[in-house]
This record gives structure tokens, C-alpha cells and sequence, in this order.
């Protein structure tokens, strides 16, 4: 009865960790839209996908660009929430 007690303490520890890993909101890969830069409104930018749907991100200083970030570019951004939210990175493609 006691290993039972140390392996359900065990797993409800374990249990805990993974759900404030998920609940933290900062998965790794993040979410990606591709897309025209349509819009720069200070720090939001508005990105159109090639559904004709526009996305909105926040871009600050800790956001990684490349290349020509400017309204008409077609844009890469990586993002903390599938097509809005804080963007991660945002890359000029072709």
C-alpha cells in the first residue's frame, strides 16, 4: 500500500508540471502565417493569408526579423497563438 501511496504522489506531480507547461502559453514551434503585411498600426501588424483572412501580431523588440519588414511584403510570422498574438518572428519571403 505504501509503494501505491509514493507512485500516485509520483504521478500527480508529474500531472502538475506538464499542465503548467501547457497553461504557460509558450510552446516552442508556435504557430506560423504567411502572408501580405497589409496594415502596420504602430505595433500591431496585420497580416492577410492566402484565404483572404487577416491576422493581427504584436511586434516589439523582442520580436526576430529579417529581411524587408514593410506594408505589401509577404511575411513569415511565427506567433504565441495560431493567427494572432505576440509574434515570435516575422521574415520577409518570396
Amino acid at each position: 500500500m505504501k509503494k501505491f501511496g509514493t507512485f500516485f504522489v509520483a504521478v500527480t506531480f508529474v500531472l502538475s508540471l506538464v499542465s503548467i507547461g501547457l497553461a504557460s502559453g509558450d510552446h516552442s514551434g508556435g504557430h506560423t502565417t504567411k502572408g501580405e503585411l497589409v496594415k502596420i498600426d504602430g505595433a500591431m501588424f496585420s497580416v492577410k493569408d492566402e484565404h483572404g483572412k487577416t491576422f493581427t501580431f504584436h511586434v516589439n523588440r523582442s520580436t526576430e526579423t529579417k529581411g524587408s519588414i514593410k506594408k505589401g511584403a509577404m511575411v513569415e510570422v511565427k506567433s504565441t497563438k495560431d493567427g494572432a498574438g505576440h509574434a515570435l518572428s516575422m521574415k520577409a519571403v518570396k
